[in-house]
């Protein structure tokens, strides 16, 4: 009879080839894996039901939606024709100003994903141009507030997941904000 832990490796060996040969979406292996695990008895009741349940996707998920209402609203593409001008430098300003502004209090792959499309479709310079600084001015306004980035929304789920208090929204902000701005400026 096979053990526990061989049948565990050999899945996940089984799991890694089915990656690899990318007939099968990523999200239903590891969900039919998941529930064989449960079905197995490697994974208890709880456990299993908790990894579907995380805050921090919870409030990513909120974030998403509201990211969308704001994009189909057009207030994104308004603000974005006053951000872009002909000078290439002041675009490369503003815009940069307004994703930390806005990524402080979105998700930055979100406010990325709703400039990305406002910035290719501008016709005052070449969109390569912008899209770098776009990119990391989202990355810098991430790290002013809770839910800048996903990656802070994960650590206080852990941090809450190990029974210390959770972090508040502008927990961040006394170092972010000096790395945001010093970052931005070089």
């Amino acid at each position: 009879m096979i053990s526990a832990s061989t049948m565990v490796i050999l899945s996940l060996v089984l799991l890694l080839g089915l990656l690899i040969q990318g007939s099968f979406s990523t999200a239903a292996l590891f969900t039919a894996l998941a529930v064989v695990y449960f079905l197995a008895g490697f994974v208890s009741e709880s456990v299993f039901l908790s990894s579907f349940t995380n805050s921090a996707l919870a409030t990513l998920l909120v974030l998403l939606m509201v990211s969308l209402a704001l994009e189909r609203s057009r207030l994104v593409e308004t603000v974005s024709r006053l951000v872009i001008v002909k000078s290439e430098a002041k675009s490369v300003f503003r815009l940069s100003v307004f994703a930390v502004a806005l990524s402080s209090f979105m998700n930055n792959t979100v406010v990325v994903a709703g400039l990305w499309g406002v910035v290719c479709k501008q016709t005052r310079g070449a969109p390569s141009r912008l899209l770098i600084p776009l990119s990391y001015a989202a990355i810098l306004g991430g790290v002013v507030t809770l839910v800048g980035t996903s990656t802070n929304l994960v650590v206080n789920s852990l941090t809450v997941s190990a029974g210390l208090p959770a972090l508040t929204m502008f927990q961040f902000t006394w170092v972010g904000l000096p790395v945001a701005l010093v970052c931005g400026v070089v």
